[in-house]
């Protein structure tokens, strides 16, 4: 097993913090640490993106003050930020199933719209290349106090070894990657490994991971829908359309170009939609998808199904899907985008603190997107853990090594950063808890009979 070379890494009697994750929340860790010179590493399991993928169509993230924005302004990025968030504007329409406008609103200008894409691209321009590994897998972590090491907290160091998946265009790459870590920091998502190996330990192996919610999420792109279908683009607005009913929900996002992505929210008992998943749909041809999610059945196929698909909905918005799934057919080598949609128990966001191991964004609290809260936390996650970081590295970088012990500065770090990190823990978690809640809430009404007047209610009190 390869081990990184001292060139790799910080100087031995500096603290080595691990980032596991290259997401919106890693990257803004990483650039306010970068900012204020604190050498950190991130391990990215995806190859590093080439530039042509950011043009291809993302869904948009709407950053909100005090939260998101507040994270963008520490990192420096307030005016460049602005400059990206032109492709959607904040406008909101509310309709019912069939495509009648129940609800809108302008937009007051504090919540703009940027897409996904656009943000990474923005994140990745401040960060030195040589400070994200890409192509580095988790495939184990684990603390030394296992490996006869000491047990005093703020001697414990985390050994993470990556699976260093650049040998497949490398022969000679080294097949696994061996890290020694004084913090770990997980901002890897969903399936978080950092916590399914360092936090939630004291679980068994079928209560790890999040919670199926009872929705599958199918999204589709229109390319250039101002120009072919001017009545559909009107019907939709510059911002964001939602559409309910059936116990589903249509959900629309404008893109440049005049574009639009198409988000399907479809309640189903079970988490892959008969099958109906991006490994198994490249073999379906375009007619027998587009009779899943239009066809009409009676009420024996609807039960036998388990979900209710769209064809009860109006003309308009039928017409809006079969666009989306022509564009669809006619690109090659894309399979129809289905994923299942999965939240952690609101009760089970909280984990028995460890020192030495923190986590951010979906690793932390995964929660749906209908309180428009994931990204903005993940954010604000980084904001704090980069102030508490921070305090420790000023309050320890002048420990005297007089005594040459070049583990005396790191382990002064950690011995400060443990309380505070403790304490931001105790604040995120209380805070994911609310959106977590409200999300969820939002959820039950989106997808409940009599929607689209329930939706319009609840907008009605946030705007007001």
């Amino acid at each position: 097993m390869a081990r990184y070379s001292i060139s790799h890494v910080p100087p031995s009697n500096s603290p080595r913090i691990a980032i596991i994750g290259a997401g919106p929340g890693g990257l803004t860790l990483g650039i306010l640490l970068h900012r204020r010179r604190i050498p950190f590493t991130i391990y990215e399991n995806r190859w590093k993106p080439e530039e042509k993928e950011y043009d291809a169509p993302s869904g948009m993230l709407d950053l909100h003050p005090g939260t998101g924005l507040a994270a963008i302004e520490a990192c420096g990025l307030t005016s460049e930020f602005q400059a990206r968030s032109v492709e959607c504007g904040e406008a909101t329409i509310v309709a019912d199933r069939d495509g009648s406008v129940l609800w809108s609103f302008e937009g007051d200008g504090t919540q703009p719209e940027i897409s996904r894409h656009a943000l990474m691209k923005l994140l990745l321009s401040k960060l030195p290349s040589e400070c994200i590994k890409w192509d580095h897998e988790l495939i184990s972590a684990r603390s030394r106090e296992e490996s006869e090491y000491s047990q005093d907290t703020s001697t414990y160091q985390y050994t993470l070894v990556f699976d260093n998946r650049s040998k497949l265009r490398d022969w000679y790459a080294p097949p696994d990657v061996e890290v020694a870590a004084d913090l770990v920091i997980g901002a890897d998502g969903t399936w978080s490994r950092t916590r399914n190996s360092l936090l939630d330990r004291h679980k068994q192996a079928y209560e790890l991971g999040p919670s199926y919610t009872g929705v599958q999420m199918i999204t589709l792109d229109i390319a250039g829908l101002t120009a072919r279908d001017p009545e559909l683009d009107a019907l939709l607005g510059p911002g964001s359309f939602f559409a309910l009913g059936d116990n589903n929900v249509l959900i629309t996002q404008r893109g440049t170009g005049g574009a639009a992505r198409v988000y399907l929210y479809v309640s189903s008992r079970e988490n892959n939609l008969l099958n109906m998943t991006a490994t198994t749909t490249h073999s379906l041809p375009p007619g027998v998808i587009s009779d899943m999610l239009l066809g009409t059945t009676g009420t024996e196929g609807r039960k036998a199904r388990g979900w209710r698909n769209f064809a009860a909905w109006g003309p308009k918005l039928k017409d809006l899907i079969r666009v989306a799934l022509k564009d669809l057919a006619e690109t090659t080598h894309q399979n129809l985008d289905v994923r299942a949609m999965w939240m952690r128990p609101i009760d089970e966001l909280a984990w028995p603190h460890r020192a030495g191991v923190t986590l951010l964004g979906d690793a932390a609290h995964l929660m749906t997107p209908f309180a428009g809260s994931g990204v903005n936390l993940a954010l604000r996650d980084a904001l704090e853990i980069s102030e508490a970081i921070t305090c420790a590295w000023d309050t320890t970088i002048g420990v005297d090594d007089a005594d040459n012990s070049h583990d005396n500065r790191r382990h002064a770090f950690k011995a400060v950063l443990d309380p505070l990190i403790q304490e931001f823990e105790e604040i995120m978690i209380t805070r994911a808890e609310e959106a977590a809640k409200e999300s969820w809430d939002n959820l039950q009404v989106f997808v409940s009979e009599g929607a689209a007047k329930k939706a319009v209610a609840l907008y009605q009190g946030w705007y007001s």
